[in-house]
């Protein structure tokens, strides 16, 4: 019976000592942002959970329904276990001077189609549907955890914790844009009205 426990203990013990085996697939899609010309966009993946450090070589990817419009791949695996509540961010070149926070990794402009794509998923283990992705300059979809994406101020974080603001002036076609209409209406209430005929 000694023996019994004793392997028991041993057994119990090995188990207890042994780091949880290294993963990947509980990372999600957490936050995704584009500018209307695409030259800005950002995607950020959150994981609950430690351990999650075995992404090398794993792809987050644009897709249009079932298609892959285009993929970013992980060079090589996280050098920390500790990833429990921690972010990944994927942006565009020069992003840290447009948000004051560093990308992770970076990401060509245009990596999200916007006429085209539907979602950014993580490999298949997760997709968030881009239904709704704002173009305003300052504002992401966000992970809803109780159903439809929400938008919201983007709030780009990155693996350190530090997170940004982004907020970019209106395209100049925009503003283009409104300043004809604004001509328009002036001078549509500047016409005469012209008198009834009786």
């Amino acid at each position: 019976m000694r023996l019994v426990l004793a392997i028991a203990a041993l057994l119990l013990g090995t188990f207890a000592a042994a780091p949880a085996q290294a993963l990947f697939h509980l990372w999600k899609i957490n936050e995704v942002f584009s500018s209307e010309d695409e030259t800005v966009q950002f995607v950020e993946l959150f994981d609950g959970s430690d351990f999650e450090d075995q992404i090398g070589g794993h792809q987050v990817h644009v897709r249009a329904g079932s298609t892959t419009l285009d993929s970013f791949t992980f060079p090589e695996h996280l050098d920390t276990t500790d990833t429990g509540g921690r972010t990944l961010l994927l942006a565009t070149q020069g992003f840290e001077a447009l948000a004051g926070v560093a990308p992770d990794y970076e990401i060509d402009a245009g990596f999200i189609d916007l006429a085209q794509a539907t979602g950014v998923a993580f490999e298949s283990f997760d997709e968030l549907p881009l239904a709704g992705l704002p173009t305003d300059g300052r504002s992401s979809l966000n992970r809803n955890p109780g159903g439809v994406p929400l938008v919201a101020d983007a709030t780009p974080r990155n693996f350190a914790g530090v997170e940004g603001a982004i907020d970019l002036p209106e395209p100049d076609a925009a503003w283009l844009g409104l300043a004809i209409a604004s001509a328009l209406a002036g001078l549509a209430r500047r016409q005469p009205r012209r008198a009834r005929r009786a």
